[in-house]
């Protein structure tokens, strides 16, 4: 419960702090000139187009289905043919912090039904980043938090805290899709931010409740 009061602090702080600068923190982070019209088409430079279409790669490639349960699925394989139950366990803490977070983050993105930063150029209905529409399972108007983001922390955090000494790039791996959700123009900082932090949290819970056999 403790955990659950400490990530609701964060979310509050966060949007308090964060929230107000959603459209400038996004524009900031893609490089882009302040002034830019978010309901306009970003017209993109060479080197900026690149990074796009990497984000765009990311996007299908850190699904849960290819970074998750693959991840998982590799654990628990090996585990079960040499017979290591750590191993077991680790891919089950994979699987359930992805999974979970990665599950809850889709709850509420139908619950509070955002706009994407995309769908500002698309849909004349969402005027900026705070047209929050409510329940809907229109997938422009799902955007927070980032699913990808919460998965990704899920897993990764997960299986930090099973192996210490692959913390470092695990952490690289779970910032850079968070990073990618900005770039690409598929969610808000703020977005990004509370899916990342609800992903760290599965992954610690769960990382923490696989404890080895004695």
């Amino acid at each position: 419960m403790r955990v659950w009061l400490l990530y609701g602090g964060f979310v509050v702080f966060t949007w308090l702090v964060f929230g107000w600068f959603d459209e400038l923190l996004l524009k900031w982070v893609q490089g882009r000139d302040l002034s830019d019209n978010l309901n306009a088409k970003w017209v993109r430079s060479l080197e900026q187009e690149q990074w796009f279409e990497r984000c765009r790669w990311l996007h299908k490639y850190t699904k849960f289905e290819w970074l998750n349960l693959s991840l998982a699925l590799g654990f628990l394989i090996v585990g079960f043919l040499k017979a290591k139950s750590e191993w077991r366990r680790i891919g089950l803490a994979i699987l359930l912090a992805g999974g979970l977070a990665g599950l809850l983050g889709q709850t509420l993105k139908t619950v509070t039904g955002r706009p994407r930063p995309s769908t500002l150029i698309k849909d004349e209905m969402a005027q900026n980043a705070y047209d929050f529409r409510g329940p809907t399972l229109e997938g422009g108007w799902r955007g927070y938090p980032s699913g990808h983001s919460a998965a990704a922390w899920g897993s990764c955090v997960a299986l930090a805290y099973r192996r210490r000494k692959w913390a470092i790039p695990l952490i690289l791996i779970a910032v850079l899709v968070s990073w990618s959700r900005m770039y690409g123009n598929y969610h808000w900082p703020t977005d990004v931010l509370h899916g990342s932090g609800l992903g760290a949290v599965f992954g610690w819970f769960w990382g923490r409740s696989q404890t080895e056999e004695k």
